[in-house]
C-alpha cells in the first residue's frame, strides 16, 4: 500500500534526530555532568547498573528531548564515560535493567526537568499550534521546525516522527479546505473561465513562460519579462482581488507558488478545481511580482550604466576640448606679441592683423580661447548632462519600456516626484497633438534647484531627453532610501505593507499569544538581560575551551614580557612640575590676571 504520509524529512535526517545520539567528548562532559539535584536523585536509585542507566537516560533526554530503550552494551563510550566520570571506573555487573525501572526513570527525568510526557496533552497543544501555524505557512518543513522549536521552549517530550507526519497532514488539510470554502465564495463565474481557459492549453507545463528568470540585462530578455506584465496582467488582476479576501499570508501564496510550479498540467489537472485555482492564483500572484523585481532591478541597472556612460563620455569631451584649447592657447600667445612688435605698424588694418593672427589660431577658436582665459569653459556638469542627451537612443528603447510598465507609488513627501511620473507616463501614452500643451504645465518641482539650468535652457524650454533621465535617477534614488516603492512586488514593497491592520493590532496579546513564542510576551529588559547573560557564558566557554587547548584551531604563543625603563616617560608622568611646567603655569596666571 502507497504511504500516503507527507515526506517532510530526508532518511538521514530522520535518523539524525530520532536515533540514539552520539557525543563527542566535549558533549559528554556536558550532557552527563550532575548538579546537586541531579545527583542526589541519581544517588537514591538502587544498583549501579541502574544509577549508570538513570545518568546516560538523563543526558539523553537533555540532548534530545526524547527517551530511549537502549541496552548498556549498545552505549559503550558513554557508559565508560560515567563509569569513569562518576564511579571511579567500577565495572558493572549487568547489561541491563527491567522495564519498571526503566519507566521509573523516564518519570523521575520529565518531573526533574519539568517536561511534559503525557502524549495525548503534548499531541493536543501541537494541534493547536498547528492550526496557527499553518495559516502562516503550510510548508511542511516550516511546520515540522516550528514544532521543534515549540517543544524545546515549553519543556514538551517529543513525539514520534510518524505522529508528527500525521499531525502536520491533518493542519495542511484543515488550512486547505478552509481556503477552498472562502474561494468558492469569492470566485467570479468569469474568473473561473479565466482559469479554465488557462487550463485547457496543452503544455507540459502551463507556467513556463512565467517561471523563466531573465539571463541578462539584454534588452530581448527585458522585452521578455514586459510581455510577461501584459499576457497575465487580467489573470494577476483577479489573484489581487480574491487572495486578500482569503486571508492567506505572502508565505503561503510563495509556498502554493512553488508547488504549482512544479505541477505538469496533467497532475494539476487531476487536482480538485478549488485547488487548481489556488496554486494557480497563488503562482500568478507570486510570479508577477517577482518579474516586477526583475524589472526594477533591470531599471536600476540601465540609469546606473547610461549615467556612468554620460559621466566617462564628458570626462573624455572635457580631455579632447582641453587638449584643442591648450594648443589654441600657446598659438594665441604669439598674436599677443603683435602689440609689443615694433615692426608692424599703427596705420596696418586690422584686418590684415586678423588675417596674420589666422595663421596662429583657426576661425571661431579665438572666443574659445577667451572663453577658457575668462574660466567659462569646461563645465564638467553641463558636459554630462549635453552627454546625456546624446544617450536619448538607448535611454528609450532600454528605460523607456521598463518605466511604462512599472507602477510606482511613495511617501506623502513625494508628492512632487509621484506628478512627474504622472506626467511623463501620460505624456508617452498620448498623441504628438496632445503633447504640445501637455507640456506647458510639465512639473519640475522635483528637479533639485542646482540642476535645473541643466534641464532647462536660458529662455525656459525643457530638454525632454535630459528631463526623462532625471526622472529615473530620482526615481532610484528613492527606490534604494525605501520612499517610492512598488506594492506589485517582492522587495520593493513598501515598509507598511509588511505590518498587519491596526484594527487586528488591538488584539496584539492574543496574536502574540498565538504564535507560541514565549519570549515576545517578556518585558524587554528582561529579554536583553537574557540574551546577555546567554552571550557572557557563551564568550567564557570559549576562552576557556582556548584556555584549556580544548580549541584546536587557536593557539596562544607566550611570550616573555621584559620591562624596560623609559627615563623620558616617567620625568614626562612625574607628579612634581618640572622648571618648564612652572613657567608655562606662570604665564597662563598672568593672561588670566590682566583679562
Amino acid at each position: 500500500m502507497r504511504d500516503k504520509r507527507l515526506k517532510i524529512l530526508s532518511k538521514s535526517e530522520i535518523n539524525e534526530l530520532y536515533d540514539l545520539p552520539t557525543f563527542s567528548h566535549q558533549e559528554q562532559q556536558s550532557y552527563f555532568h550532575l548538579n546537586e539535584k541531579e545527583f542526589q536523585l541519581m544517588d537514591s536509585r538502587g544498583s549501579l547498573t541502574s544509577k549508570v542507566y538513570f545518568i546516560l537516560q538523563l543526558g539523553y533526554f537533555k540532548a534530545t528531548s526524547q527517551f530511549f530503550d537502549f541496552r548498556l552494551s549498545d552505549v559503550k563510550s558513554d557508559m565508560q564515560f560515567v563509569l569513569q566520570h562518576h564511579f571511579n571506573g567500577k565495572k558493572l555487573s549487568s547489561d541491563s535493567i527491567s522495564k519498571d525501572t526503566r519507566l521509573s526513570h523516564k518519570t523521575l527525568i520529565a518531573q526533574l526537568l519539568s517536561f511534559e510526557t503525557d502524549k495525548l496533552i503534548v499531541k493536543t497543544k501541537m494541534e493547536k499550534l498547528l492550526e496557527t501555524k499553518s495559516r502562516l505557512s503550510n510548508n511542511p518543513v516550516y511546520l515540522f521546525h516550528e514544532l521543534l522549536c515549540y517543544c524545546s521552549e515549553h519543556k514538551l517530550l517529543l513525539l514520534g516522527y510518524t505522529t508528527i507526519q500525521e499531525l502536520i497532514g491533518q493542519a495542511i488539510q484543515c488550512e486547505e479546505m478552509r481556503l477552498e470554502e472562502l474561494l468558492l465564495k469569492h470566485l467570479s463565474h468569469q474568473d473561473w473561465r479565466l482559469i479554465d481557459q488557462l487550463l485547457k492549453n496543452n503544455n507540459q507545463d502551463v507556467f513556463s513562460a512565467l517561471k523563466r528568470d531573465p539571463k541578462s540585462f539584454q534588452k530581448k530578455h527585458i522585452k521578455a519579462e514586459i510581455k510577461k506584465i501584459v499576457d497575465y496582467e487580467t489573470l494577476y488582476h483577479v489573484a489581487q482581488k480574491v487572495l486578500p479576501k482569503l486571508d492567506i499570508t505572502p508565505q503561503n501564496i510563495s509556498y502554493y507558488s512553488s508547488l504549482a510550479e512544479h505541477y505538469p498540467i496533467r497532475d494539476l489537472g487531476r487536482l480538485s478545481a478549488t485547488k487548481q485555482a489556488i496554486y494557480i492564483l497563488c503562482y500568478v500572484h507570486h510570479r508577477h511580482q517577482k518579474v516586477n523585481d526583475n524589472l526594477t532591478i533591470s531599471f536600476a541597472y540601465y540609469v546606473d550604466k547610461f549615467g556612468a556612460d554620460a559621466l566617462d563620455n564628458a570626462q573624455k569631451t572635457i580631455f579632447d576640448e582641453k587638449c584643442e584649447v591648450n594648443d589654441d592657447t600657446q598659438n594665441a600667445a604669439l598674436v599677443f606679441r603683435f602689440f609689443d612688435d615694433e615692426k608692424i605698424s599703427d596705420k596696418e588694418s586690422f584686418g590684415s592683423i586678423r588675417t596674420r593672427a589666422r595663421k596662429y589660431v583657426k576661425k571661431g577658436n579665438f572666443n574659445k580661447v577667451a572663453d577658457y582665459l575668462m574660466g567659462l569653459l569646461f563645465d564638467f556638469r553641463q558636459t554630462k548632462w549635453d552627454e546625456i542627451a546624446k544617450l536619448k537612443h538607448k535611454i528609450t528603447a532600454n528605460l523607456r519600456p521598463i518605466f511604462k510598465v512599472l507602477e510606482f507609488s511613495g511617501d506623502d513627501n513625494q508628492k512632487h516626484l509621484l506628478s512627474a511620473i504622472t506626467f511623463l507616463k501620460k505624456y508617452f501614452f498620448c498623441q504628438d497633438k496632445e503633447r504640445k500643451n501637455l507640456v506647458k504645465n510639465i512639473p519640475i518641482q522635483f528637479i533639485p534647484h542646482p540642476l535645473r539650468n541643466f534641464i532647462i535652457s536660458d529662455d525656459e524650454i525643457i530638454d525632454i531627453a535630459k528631463y526623462e533621465f532625471m526622472l529615473y535617477q530620482q526615481i532610484v534614488e528613492q527606490i534604494e532610501t525605501g520612499h517610492i516603492y512598488l506594492q506589485n512586488s517582492l522587495s520593493f514593497k513598501s515598509f507598511s505593507s509588511y505590518l498587519i491592520s491596526d484594527e487586528k493590532w488591538k488584539n496584539k496579546l492574543e496574536i502574540l499569544k498565538e504564535l507560541g513564542n514565549k519570549k515576545l510576551l517578556m518585558p524587554i529588559d528582561q529579554l536583553l538581560n537574557d540574551f546577555e547573560n546567554s552571550l557572557e557564558s557563551l564568550i567564557l566557554g570559549v576562552n576557556e575551551r582556548i584556555k584549556s587547548g580544548d580549541n584546536k584551531d587557536i593557539k596562544i604563543k607566550k611570550k616573555k614580557i621584559k620591562e624596560k625603563i623609559n627615563k623620558k616617560k616617567m620625568i614626562s608622568r612625574s607628579p612634581f612640575p618640572t622648571r618648564h611646567q612652572w613657567i608655562r603655569k606662570i604665564i597662563r596666571f598672568l593672561n588670566n590676571f590682566h583679562r
